[in-house]
């Protein structure tokens, strides 16, 4: 494969499969890269097939949605791939979302609801060319409390869930603290109303962030209790492997020691053993000049 298989947000629903592919700029290798995808995942689940005798596979190929955020004449309406066999032929066609070509309204009443945050993401050209302009930035104060506006509808309406609505406004902060940080001037005279923003969470997600964090907790507490059982296992064979290497150096030290003392106690030996081999030299020599001199005292040597 030509190029990095990392895959946005690939799902399934029902077996149905899925794969949405966010993109900020137009990309020429777009529709090659979406074909690999497709592929890269087709052999994925043929590693996954329980094989038996079946002469007969049925793979799902994902439909695939591509959403571009920055705006470009050079991006198509829609990506087509044909498949050919022989002279059968499978034509499958990628629509592409353009993001610049919506508003808030059209968004929220066109089930793309969920894409009312990346909205925000059309300011980041205009506040890179003129980071001070406030018109422009009372233009973006006035998107963000319509995304918020609408977010807030949809949720009162039943149409998103309080997990989802909370998702959202957490993703729509997101997007402001970004172009803020990186794209809006210090002296941008909107930066104030944009941190008093910033510090107010709307009603009534609040208690949405609580539960999320929350729900966050109590699906990591599994992994959590693994980790750290995992962690006192670890601790446990550590210390256990100190202890037989304390218990080995130990019987290594003892017979050392012991050792040293019968070697100790050899040397001692061996020299009590030479000691005495000399007192016999020493009392054989004695005798021997003591004999020698009785026989010159006898007149036997001159």
């Amino acid at each position: 494969m030509g190029t990095d298989l990392r895959r946005d947000l690939p799902f399934s629903i029902n077996g149905d499969k899925f794969l949405i592919e966010v993109q900020t700029q137009h990309d020429k290798t777009m529709i090659f890269r979406l074909v690999e995808y497709k592929l890269h995942g087709m052999i994925q689940d043929l590693s996954k097939i329980n094989w038996d005798n079946s002469t007969e596979m049925i793979i799902k190929l994902p439909q695939e949605v591509l959403i571009q955020l920055d705006k470009s004449s050079k991006t198509p309406n829609e990506y087509v791939v044909k498949y050919q066999l022989n002279d059968q032929e499978i034509t499958q066609k990628i629509p592409i979302i353009k993001l610049w070509e919506h508003d808030v309204k059209s968004l929220a009443q066109d089930s793309k609801a969920l894409l009312l945050p990346f909205l925000l993401n059309k300011y980041k050209h205009s506040f890179r060319q003129n980071p001070s302009d406030g018109n422009l930035g009372l233009k973006f104060v006035q998107e963000i409390k319509d995304i918020a506006h609408e977010i807030n509808v949809l949720y009162n309406e039943g149409k998103l869930s309080e997990k989802l609505a909370v998702e959202m406004v957490l993703a729509r902060e997101s997007m402001v603290i970004g172009l803020k940080n990186q794209y809006i001037a210090g002296d941008n005279p909107v930066r104030e109303e944009l941190e008093t923003m910033l510090n107010v969470m709307e009603e009534p997600f609040v208690s949405g962030v609580d539960k999320l964090i929350e729900q966050g907790k109590q699906m990591m507490q599994p992994t959590i209790d693994r980790l750290q059982d995992a962690i006192v296992k670890e601790k446990m064979a550590r210390l256990d492997e100190i202890s037989k290497l304390q218990d080995t150096m130990q019987q290594k030290e003892t017979a050392m020691k012991q050792k040293e003392t019968a070697m100790q106690k050899k040397l001692q030996q061996e020299q009590q053993a030479r000691q005495k081999e000399q007192q016999a030299h020493e009392k054989e020599i004695a005798e021997l000049k003591q004999q020698l001199a009785q026989a010159i005292k006898k007149g036997k040597y001159h």
